[in-house]
């Protein structure tokens, strides 16, 4: 249940963060990420200092706007922080003002415009890889849908970009036997484009919508996997949902549901992995480690990385130098040690990172399709296989015949696939 307003609450928490942070700038100074921007060695509590200038409504200094604007979400700030301030909550809520204190109306289009090529972008990539029948899965739009659920499997806006993921990951619920439905599409986002672009109004309207969506299956648990969704409703809004569900992460229910999956018999896979990690979200990797440890055959080889870097690879969308660090790391620490397998953690990272199988001796997974395979679950990656192709013509005569059978714009198609997938 959502009581009052996203702007007052948004307008409290702010209030809360201004009479609690103390400027002490240890959240700048152990940020992985401000070294990559202009804020690069400038006085750690001036950058927080002009952050809560931000805050107050003020314009705050350079270093600070382009710390916040920057700010990849890795949380370390968060276990740092001597005071009872989430630093990271305070950047987004900084990010947030900073587009609002702009001309309402053009952020609002922007948003609007974002949000609309998003939903596009998501229809036509996911539609030139699955029929008709599996989009209604990707997008949780089934022919025959559950009245009530204990548990819902919150797919939010972009993994059906990986469609392979998204199906397994339900044929693998389904494994556990639970009483799980699907929830996903635009129509159920976190409303995060439009946080990010100052329009609370626009923003609240989406998350009500889609608590509403929740709420009407009375579910007692909401399994997230795409981090951005996770944070947006757990920790940056979590107060202001008063939700009567809790929300959970994907990789923490399966590693309860583990005894379930294993007492099944896993297929052996005789594979050296390196696991890709993204530290953002505490415990995500400790639970993949687990998930794939089940696996019988499965060896971890160690390799160092920049795990701290963002909760994802997307979110250093913005700072190419340390999305290029990040990326490079496990790469060339995994050919080193002879893995097989480089083993992502988020569909996100699975897009980014599997154009190396081009250059690399190793095969770039997600460990839902890892997991998937030891339970004699197998889609095809389609976004992989597109990305490797390198040739927008070539990926259009891939496919065709969910183009055809999904009634998209074949020239549309083409051009998202130069623009989104090359």
């Amino acid at each position: 249940m959502i009581v009052g307003s996203l702007k007052d609450y948004v307008d409290r928490e702010i209030h809360d963060i201004l009479q609690k942070c103390t400027g002490c700038g240890i959240c700048a100074q152990v940020c992985p990420i401000l070294p990559y921007t202009l804020a690069k060695g400038e006085d750690p509590k001036r950058v927080v200092a002009g952050v809560l200038d931000i805050l107050r409504g003020q314009g705050g200094n350079s270093a600070s706007a382009r710390w916040v604007e920057a700010c990849a979400g890795s949380g370390v700030c968060v276990k740092e922080c001597p005071e009872p301030v989430n630093p990271r909550r305070m950047l987004l809520f900084a990010k947030s003002a900073i587009k609002g204190g702009k001309v309402a109306m053009d952020r609002r289009q922007i948003a609007h415009e974002r949000f609309k090529k998003t939903g596009k972008t998501v229809r036509f990539i996911s539609g030139m890889q699955v029929d008709p029948e599996d989009m209604k899965r990707i997008t949780g739009r089934q022919d025959t849908r559950k009245k009530n659920a204990s548990a819902l499997f919150w797919i939010g806006c972009n993994l059906p970009r990986t469609a392979h993921l998204v199906l397994t990951v339900e044929d693998i619920l389904e494994r556990l036997n639970v009483d799980v439905e699907v929830l996903g599409g635009l129509d159920n986002c976190c409303g995060i484009v439009h946080f990010r672009e100052g329009d609370d109004e626009t923003g609240e309207k989406i998350v009500r919508n889609t608590v509403r969506n929740m709420e009407k299956l009375g579910p007692d648990l909401v399994i997230t996997w795409c981090p951005t969704c996770h944070i947006q409703f757990s920790e940056l809004l979590g107060a202001f949902l008063k939700a009567d569900f809790r929300f959970q992460h994907l990789t923490r229910f399966l590693v309860d549901h583990l005894d379930i999956l294993t007492a099944q018999g896993l297929r052996r896979i005789e594979k050296r992995i390196a696991l890709h990690d993204h530290r953002g979200l505490d415990g995500v990797a400790e639970n993949i480690r687990k998930l794939v440890s089940a696996i019988p055959g499965i060896a971890i080889v160690e390799v160092p990385q920049l795990g701290n870097h963002g909760y994802m690879c997307s979110k250093l969308g913005s700072l190419p130098e340390a999305k290029e660090a990040v990326q490079r790391q496990i790469l060339e620490a995994a050919d080193r040690a002879g893995a097989d397998i480089v083993v992502t953690p988020y569909h996100s990272c699975q897009r980014e990172l599997c154009i190396a199988e081009r250059d690399y001796p190793f095969e770039v997974k997600n460990f839902v399709t890892l997991l998937g395979e030891a339970l004699g679950i197998e889609y095809e990656d389609k976004y992989k296989k597109f990305r490797i192709l390198g040739d927008a013509d070539k990926i259009i005569d891939e496919a065709a015949p969910f183009i055809k059978m999904n009634k998209l714009s074949q020239e549309e198609a083409r051009q998202i696939a130069r623009k989104e997938i090359l």
